[in-house]
Parts: C-alpha cells; sequence; structure tokens
C-alpha cells in the first residue's frame, strides 16, 4: 500500500481502486506518493524507488500517472524512472452508449477506472430513453433506465478520480423507443422526431432536461439533435404546413438553449443537420469545398456543436471538416468511435486509422476537446468490454504529438491482461484486409454468416469466392493460443470455430443438393449441423453470461431471439433435409432458388450488412 503525502491523502481510497484494479502484480509496500498541481501541459512521474513524485495540470493526469507507475513498477520492480508527456487536449474522453445496452453501475464504475489509469477526463452516458424523467412512468419503462440516485452515485464515484460525467441525451430525434408508447402520441412529428414548437413537447423538454442534469455537478450536457430526417414533414406537416428543416432547427435550437441558460448549463449538439441542410444528398459529408457556413448562428456563446467523424482516415478530410465547423463555431468538438457497432465483433483496424488521421489533425488544428464513441447499434452485440483497445488509443493520443505503437502494445497488455496480438485477431473476424479506401463502407461477414439462414442463403453467392470457411478455421486456429486469456478471447474462439463450418454450410448445402450428393447431405445432417447447433449454444451461453455481467438484463431478449433464432433455423434445416433423404417429401423448396448476389456490383470485396432483419430473410418480418 502507498503511503500518502499532504493533499494526496484524499486520494487515498481512489488510488487503492486502481491499485486492486491494475496493480495485483505490484508489490507496494513504504513508498511515498505525492502530488503536484502546476498550470503547466506537461505531466511528470518521478521514482526514485521509495517516493513517487507526480506533477500535473489536474486530476485526471494525477491518476494516469498512477497508471504509468503501477505499470513501471510490475515491469521493474523498485527501479527508479522519470516519465514525462505532453498533455494535448482540455477535455479527453468516452462516451459510453446505454440506450441499445443499459450498463451496470459496476460496468460503469470498470469504466470509469480504466480511463482514469488512461488519463481521460470526461465520460459521456448516452441515454436516448434510460433515465429517470420525474413525472413520466412510461420514459424508459421496461429499458432499464437509471434512477437519479443510482446516477449520483455515478457521478461522485467518477468525480474522485477527477472524471466529469456529462450527460448526453436527445431533444429531438433518435427517440423512436419513447415515442413508440400511446402516451407520447402528441409529442410526435415522425416516429423518431419529436414535434416541435408544441405546448405538450415544451413543457416535455423542460421536464426532461430538469431531470437530466439534477443528479450530475458537470455544468454542461450533450443536447444530441442529429439525424433528425423528416424533421417537420410528418404531424408538423399535417397540423402547421410546410417550414424548411434549418428554420423549425433554429427555433428548436433556441428553445431548448433557453432552458439550458436558466439551468446555468454549457450545451453541446451534434453538427451534421447543418451540413444535412447544404449537402445535394443529404449527407453529412457530400458538401463543397468551399461551402460558406459563416452566416450560420447558434443560440448563444453557451452552445458548441461536435463534429463527428468515424468514417476517414486521411487528414485532408478532418482539416475540410474543421474549417467548415470554425466558420460558425471556433470552439468545435470532435467525437471520434471505437467501432462496435456493425455486428458481433469490433473493428480496431478501421478505428485505429481513423482516430489516427483526427487526433493528428485536431492537434495540428487546436481542437481542445475530443472523445471516443462507443455506439452499440443493431442490438449490441459487441460486448462492452471490446471498447477497451480503442478508447486506449485515443486516449495516448492525447498525451503524445504520435501514438508509439509498441508503448501502446504494453499498456494495453498490462492494463487488459491480453496481448495486442490476441486484440487484432479479433478483429480479423471482420478485417480479412484492410483497404483505407473502404473504411467508409467497411465490411462485416462476421454477422451475416453467423444470422443467415443456411436454407435460404441470402448471401451465399456474395461471400462464395472468398472461402471464409479457410479464414474462420485459420482464425480458430490462430485464437486457440489465447482462448484461457480472458472469456473475451474464448468468445470469439468459439465463434470462429462456429463460423468455420457455418459460413460456407448453406454453399456446400445446396452444392450436395443439386448434384444428388446424398452422402454429403447425410454428412450435413450428422456432422454439420449438430456441430454448429453446439457451437451456437455455447456461444449464445457466453453472451449472455457476458450481458448479465456487463449490463441490465433489458435488451437481451433481442439478442436471445436472435441466437436462438439460428439454433432454431438450424433444427429446422435438419430436420428438412433427413425428410427429404427418408422420401418422405421429394424436394427441398428453397434449395431449388437461384443464389443471387445481394449486390451485383460488388465483386472484389466483402461489404457491409448491417441490419438484422434483413439477413435472415427476404419477407417483410416487421409487419409494417
Amino acid at each position: 500500500m502507498f503511503i500518502y503525502e499532504g493533499s494526496t491523502k484524499q486520494y487515498e481510497e481512489a488510488v487503492e481502486e486502481l491499485v486492486r484494479e491494475f496493480g495485483r502484480q505490484v508489490q507496494i509496500e513504504g513508498i511515498f506518493l505525492e502530488k503536484h498541481l502546476v498550470a503547466s501541459n506537461e505531466l511528470t512521474i518521478v521514482f526514485d524507488g521509495l517516493k513517487a513524485d507526480v506533477t500535473c495540470r489536474e486530476n485526471s493526469h494525477f491518476f494516469r500517472g498512477v497508471g504509468i507507475l503501477l505499470q513501471n513498477m510490475a515491469k521493474t520492480g523498485t527501479q527508479s524512472f522519470t516519465v514525462t508527456e505532453q498533455i494535448q487536449f482540455d477535455s479527453l474522453g468516452a462516451m459510453l452508449d446505454c440506450s441499445r445496452s443499459v450498463a451496470s453501475l459496476e460496468n460503469i464504475k470498470a469504466h470509469i477506472r480504466f480511463m482514469a489509469a488512461c488519463g481521460m477526463n470526461i465520460l459521456m452516458l448516452y441515454t436516448e430513453d434510460t433515465y429517470e424523467v420525474i413525472g413520466h412512468p412510461y420514459f424508459g419503462a421496461y429499458r432499464g433506465r437509471y434512477s437519479q440516485e443510482e446516477l449520483k452515485g455515478l457521478d461522485d464515484y467518477a468525480f474522485q478520480f477527477g472524471i466529469e460525467i456529462i450527460p448526453c441525451i436527445q431533444t429531438l430525434g433518435h427517440l423512436r423507443t419513447v415515442l413508440r408508447w400511446p402516451a407520447f402520441t402528441g409529442l410526435r412529428d415522425t416516429p423518431d422526431v419529436l414535434l416541435v414548437g408544441s405546448p405538450k413537447v415544451e413543457a416535455f423538454l423542460t421536464d426532461l432536461l430538469n431531470s437530466a442534469t439534477a443528479p450530475f455537478r458537470s455544468k454542461r450536457i450533450h443536447l444530441g439533435m442529429d439525424e433528425a430526417h423528416g424533421l417537420g414533414l410528418g404531424a408538423y406537416l399535417s397540423e402547421n404546413g410546410y417550414r424548411s428543416k434549418s428554420e423549425l432547427m433554429a427555433a428548436h435550437l433556441a428553445f431548448v438553449q433557453g432552458i439550458c441558460d436558466d439551468l446555468g448549463l454549457d450545451t453541446l449538439i451534434w453538427s451534421d443537420m447543418f451540413f444535412r441542410d447544404n449537402s445535394p444528398s443529404d449527407n453529412y459529408y457530400d458538401i463543397p469545398d468551399d461551402l460558406d457556413l459563416s452566416l450560420l448562428r447558434l443560440p448563444n456563446e453557451h452552445m458548441h456543436v461536435v463534429y463527428w467523424d468515424y468514417y476517414h482516415s486521411d487528414q485532408a478530410t478532418y482539416r475540410k471538416f474543421f474549417n467548415l465547423h470554425k466558420q460558425f463555431d471556433k470552439a468545435c468538438w470532435f467525437a471520434g468511435a471505437a467501432w462496435t457497432w456493425t455486428g458481433p465483433a469490433p473493428n480496431y483496424s478501421k478505428s485505429f486509422a481513423t482516430t489516427q488521421a483526427a487526433l493528428m489533425t485536431c492537434k495540428s488544428m487546436e481542437i481542445h476537446n475530443a472523445f471516443c464513441t462507443m455506439w452499440g447499434d443493431n442490438g449490441a452485440e459487441t460486448p462492452f468490454y471490446c471498447d477497451r483497445p480503442a478508447f486506449l488509443f485515443f486516449a495516448e493520443h492525447g498525451y503524445a504529438n504520435d501514438i508509439n505503437l509498441e508503448a501502446f502494445k504494453e499498456k494495453l497488455l498490462f492494463l487488459t491482461g491480453i496481448p495486442y496480438e490476441a486484440w487484432m485477431l479479433i478483429d480479423r473476424m471482420d478485417t480479412l484486409t484492410f483497404d483505407p479506401e473502404r473504411i467508409d463502407n467497411p465490411s462485416n461477414p462476421t454477422k451475416y454468416c453467423l444470422y443467415q439462414d443456411v436454407l435460404i442463403g441470402l448471401f451465399d453467392e456474395q461471400i462464395k469466392p472468398f472461402r471464409l470457411d479457410i479464414h474462420y478455421a485459420a482464425l480458430a486456429d490462430a485464437l486457440r493460443v489465447f482462448s484461457d486469456k480472458h472469456v473475451i478471447t474464448y468468445y470469439y474462439y468459439t465463434l470462429a470455430r462456429l463460423l468455420a463450418i457455418k459460413a460456407t454450410l448453406g454453399i456446400r448445402l445446396q452444392d450436395s443438393y443439386i448434384h444428388g450428393d446424398k452422402v454429403a447431405l447425410t454428412d450435413i445432417v450428422y456432422e454439420d449441423i449438430p456441430s454448429c447447433i453446439a457451437l451456437m449454444e455455447k456461444l449464445k451461453e457466453l453472451r449472455e453470461t457476458f450481458w448479465y455481467t456487463e449490463c441490465r438484463p433489458f435488451g437481451f431478449e433481442c439478442l436471445d431471439i436472435r441466437m436462438g433464432g439460428v439454433i432454431t433455423r438450424l433444427q429446422t434445416a435438419q430436420r428438412q433435409i433427413q425428410r427429404y433423404l427418408d422420401g418422405e417429401i421429394p424436394y427441398i423448396g428453397e434449395l431449388l432458388e437461384p443464389r443471387l448476389k445481394f449486390l451485383p456490383e460488388e465483386t472484389d470485396t466483402l461489404p457491409g450488412f448491417y441490419l438484422w432483419e434483413h439477413i435472415i430473410s427476404a419477407a417483410n418480418i416487421s409487419g409494417v
């Protein structure tokens, strides 16, 4: 245990939390720990074997210093060292998507400890409808919403590590799960978007903002406002006639900012709606290089825009968009991504490439505030724990002019216990080859190979040239070495073993059927399908364990249905093939259907398909 000197005494409990988390192999006996706060952008850790001095600008930097101290002591014991780093950002942090899956309180605390060791100082909890709004019982019903008391407890916990929790909500679009309730019918413009200007909506937003901010010390809030597609074109159009999106947006921003001004809050909003209004295709990034945005006005100096870009790997694009943003907000923020939303597997190659380009540009253009998002679109199929490499890569950019890859690898191993090589094998679930030119349309074969039906084979013709069975078999062999390192590596080892059989099972099934190869069909019935079912059951069990460890229960029903559906359809295929072999049915109708490419123009690369409902069937399963 450390001996705490002077002002460091008040941080004893938080430091000991980091020691328990990351210092299990470190022998700490009689070592003095002292903190010195200075008005400097340097973080310095000096250790002489008996005393550690951490000199820095703020508390979050101090805890990064503690992490560096623990890492060095784990490596060299009480050997003396000095480390000096350059602090690159004022605000550097992460955003957890707690809407698709609602992270457990302990999971968020684990993220706080990880972020503290990385030196991040802001955490955004993205909650569309998963927080308590006083007076609105249907808001977050059956979704695992956080109570105000729980959020206050998290704020207290983060505060001791120098981390500011900024609530991150939605005040215009992305509210489908709320607006589905009959109780909110009068507040709905379109299924996703609020009816702006409505007295009911204005009263609701007043309640929303009071409830969202009450638990937190922060005097900042992220209001969302992104992707409000169809704004003014639903109930608003019927009730009020046509009014341009830009007019509606300006009026709505002014109203919401007025509430926040009364609460003494600085606000952040996503910036894409300003750019979509100036795009010929309503696309955030499809705008002229010489676009003049200097006439755009935010409600007042307390509102700032966040440029979110998860796609580009060239600095020229970021320079262009930062210049455009600075025309109307010189203090704009940046948001990058951990690439955890394309299916069951993360894409670290894409995350690292986009982060590298984005943050190098941020530093050269004096963008002082940045955070890394972990979205959980598509049902939160990627476990939360998979964000660690991307968050750390983002954080390391906050303390150096550029990334030292070897130092990053060492720190990643120290903080997670999983080698960089194992993490990058997980990356290969989807990244067969990394092509920066296709970073805006990444492939995710893991998802459609996992979920597609073996009898129907919607994607069989698309994947046929790529021999994914060989790819996943080789990947399973490589992951076997690391399978006992952590439950996460065992999970992806199991997934690779499953896809080594299932990815091309539909192709082999139809080929055997068309050629009348009943021996091969028999092998599929008695060997391949039972192996797939057994591995799928194991995978489902592991994912369930993961979910209930990391998240509140609500939301798992979606994954349960998806993964359980794969097992059910494999069992149906097994029965149908057996009936055919036994002469009970004259043919298998699904296998007579000619296979077509889902995207005929894609020939030399594996495309991305992201919606589960488009993968499992050509039928309209939504009922709309």
